[in-house]
């Protein structure tokens, strides 16, 4: 299948889970956060990231790096940490961190950023900073007493290429980001694999639960379509790594 990549110049993807939360709350669902109606802000042109193979030891020190973040904001003991020397963090990459329940996977934040005109360090820095005000909890959010119960994953995102059609995607595959009228949405490609929903019905659910549009607006004529790999490392128990000290 071939896609024409749209380098988008001048255009951030700051991103997170969506300011509209589902009745029963399905792990890894995401939409954009840089405003309520998730518009684009700036920043500079997407790039390749990621070339090369993850070896182990990076993925170990993604995770711990992460961990640390969250429980240096939550005012719990900083975790020990492993060189982070590996290329992979200078390289330009964006990321998403989430959160869940350990014992019923029930999501408790994810935030990620699309921007990959800036060190992958950087991304997953802010990111891991910043999932714990996701604002679809703000109402019960993270506290330092619920870590020992967390695990944390970290989604590596690919640069985005548009679509030639609304449909022009693998489900189990791509993610996907759709923008109309100035509103954006996004889900992972975890969301189809863990759902089973269709291309019509992950259009349908992006619409109405990410972007506040009606089921059918993504048939659309102005609505556009932009896919993306992803390199997802963990989950990992976040009180695993502390007692690994």
């Amino acid at each position: 299948m071939h896609k024409a990549v749209d380098k988008l110049e001048g255009k951030l993807r700051v991103a997170s889970c969506g300011l509209r939360v589902w009745k029963f709350q399905r792990p890894n669902s995401f939409a954009l956060l840089a405003t309520r109606n998730s518009q684009l802000a700036t920043s500079p042109p997407l790039a390749t990231i990621f070339p090369m193979e993850i070896s182990p030891q990076a993925r170990e020190a993604v995770l711990r790096l992460a961990a640390d973040v969250v429980t240096r904001r939550l005012g719990g003991d900083p975790l020990p940490l492993p060189g982070l020397d590996d290329p992979i963090f200078a390289l330009p990459g964006g990321c998403f961190v989430s959160l869940h329940r350990r014992d019923t996977h029930a999501l408790r934040g994810c935030i990620g950023l699309l921007d990959a005109g800036r060190p992958f360090r950087d991304s997953l820095v802010s990111a891991a900073e910043s999932v714990i005000g996701d604002p679809r909890f703000l109402a019960q959010p993270v506290t330092r007493h619920e870590l020992p119960e967390m695990e944390i994953e970290v989604t590596f995102i690919g640069p985005l290429q548009r679509a030639l059609s609304v449909l022009d995607f693998e489900p189990l595959r791509d993610g996907i980001h759709l923008t109309l009228h100035g509103r954006t949405g996004l889900f992972l490609p975890q969301v189809a694999r863990e759902t089973g929903w269709t291309r019509q019905q992950l259009l349908s659910r992006l619409c109405t639960e990410k972007m506040g549009v009606p089921e059918s607006a993504w048939n659309d004529p102005a609505a556009e379509l932009r896919t993306f790999s992803t390199e997802v490392i963990g989950p990992a128990g976040i009180q695993m790594m502390k007692d690994e000290r």
